[in-house]
């Protein structure tokens, strides 16, 4: 087993800018200047926007990472996106709402409490048939309401952490050094599965890549010219689906109350404690303590030799 601890967003020197549009035709769009790195972040970024404004995601569109027409981001490092963006996202639709109530308290001659927001349009909570539709009321407010959300690391004194415990269960061939994943279980605090489908193939991602950490990714050089003899992926030994094992992700969600939803990252910390898990799994097995990556054969049997000098 292997506990883990890591950063997941709320790193002070990052700073998150969000835009949420609605447009005359009553269009929703929005703007994010952080990247997709495969994880899907826009969608989760867009079901936020979409639930604070109460419509479906399929009427949330948008860009990311056009410095063009997108605010700025520092980008998804440090694993900050749906903690550090989300939560600037939130906030950019949380003042869009606020205006279009405002207006729709102008339209009807009523307090903006008086009002609810549901299905693109804002209604008389006291009579339903009284409604405008969103599209409208941008228009009236001059063909756009929008909506600006910040999330800045130094100012908002938000700090957020995430937690795993990796288990790894083993086969050693003591003969040959070659080592077994017989079973991996990831468990991951991830706060709130904004997307749970999204969340389990973070975690499946990361679990892969600490395999191949852990056990076959490694350089090897010329020792008399520094060179690295292995400079492809293909020489690298990544693994491939062929060499997955059983690998069982867990979400606890426990909730952060840091962040509007709850949510927090499960980037990074997914493949953190896969390395030591297996290699505690090892000396469990055999009285060996692994001290080098990657945990290929030869480094196996050097360390079952030390072992076996040493009585263990």
């Amino acid at each position: 087993m292997a506990m883990v601890i890591h950063s997941c967003g709320s790193n002070p020197a990052g700073t998150s800018e969000a835009e949420v549009s609605i447009d005359r035709d009553g269009k929703i769009s929005l703007f994010s200047g952080t990247s997709d790195q495969g994880s899907e972040q826009q969608t989760t970024l867009r079901q936020m926007v979409a639930e604070v404004l109460g419509v479906s995601i399929d009427d949330v569109g948008g860009a990311n990472a056009d410095t063009a027409i997108c605010p700025f981001d520092s980008g998804p490092f440090s694993s900050r996106t749906v903690y550090a963006t989300g939560i600037a996202a939130s906030r950019a639709a949380e003042e869009a709402k606020k205006k279009l109530l405002d207006q729709g308290s102008i339209f009807f001659g009523t307090a903006a409490g008086n009002l609810t927001l549901a299905k693109k349009s804002v209604r008389v909570r006291a009579d339903a048939s009284k409604r405008v539709t969103v599209g409208e009321l941008a228009r009236l407010a001059g063909g756009r309401i929008l909506g600006r959300g910040v999330h800045n690391g130094k100012e908002d004194h938000l700090f957020a952490y995430g937690f795993a415990a990796a288990f790894a269960e083993v086969e050693v061939d003591i003969e040959t050094g070659e080592v077994k994943i017989v079973r991996l279980v990831s468990s991951h605090d991830v706060g709130r599965a904004i997307n749970p489908m999204i969340v389990e193939g973070q975690i499946l991602g990361g679990a892969a890549q600490g395999l191949g950490y852990a056990l076959t990714e490694g350089f090897c050089f010329d020792q008399r010219t520094g060179t690295a003899l292995n400079q492809w992926f293909l020489d690298l030994r990544t693994p491939s689906v062929l060499d997955m094992p059983n690998i069982e992700p867990v979400m606890v969600e426990l909730g952060e109350p840091t962040h509007p939803f709850g949510a927090k990252g499960c980037s990074e910390i997914s493949y953190v404690g896969v390395a030591p898990a297996i290699a505690n799994a090892i000396c469990h097995a055999t009285g060996a303590r692994v001290t080098v990556l990657p945990m290929t054969p030869d480094v196996v049997l050097k360390a079952l030799h030390e072992a076996k000098r040493n009585g263990a």
